[in-house]
């Protein structure tokens, strides 16, 4: 396989979908607080994207792609903010995920955590003017 394939598979394998639940390897890693390793994943995923497509927009987007991927029912940054973990909020908003996003039931990141008792997380998205008072 040429250097080129070897990219491409891993680009693939970071974007696969993990397990019966269908969630990524990214909302996997925050469901385990392995946050050592949603550090290394991004930076090797954005490392990849920048030698497949030497467009650094390009990688932003797609690293804003990903982080934004919703799975099967809500994206690593609906996680991370039932599980207050504000580190990683803090993380993927700056590589572009929207807080504003909603699962399909309409419940977004204030939902979350409050169904969490995320205290810390309330407070952050709070203090980003997102509604506290969202129907259900």
């Amino acid at each position: 396989m040429d250097q080129a394939g070897d990219i491409q598979k891993q680009i693939q394998l970071i974007e696969f979908t993990v397990d019966r639940q269908k969630i990524t390897l990214l909302t996997f890693c925050v469901q385990k607080q392995r946050t050592n390793f949603i550090f290394f994943l991004l930076k090797r995923y954005y490392a990849l994207l920048l030698q497949m497509n030497n467009d650094k927009d390009f990688c932003k987007k797609r690293v804003s792609w990903y982080v934004n991927k919703r799975d099967v029912k809500f994206n690593a940054l609906h996680l991370a903010a039932f599980m207050d973990e504000v580190v990683l909020i803090e993380l993927f908003i700056g590589l572009g995920a929207d807080y504003n996003l909603k699962t399909e039931k309409g419940c977004g990141v204030m939902h979350f955590a409050a169904q969490g008792d995320a205290a810390t997380s309330l407070t952050y998205f709070k203090k980003r003017n997102l509604c506290i008072n969202e129907k259900d």
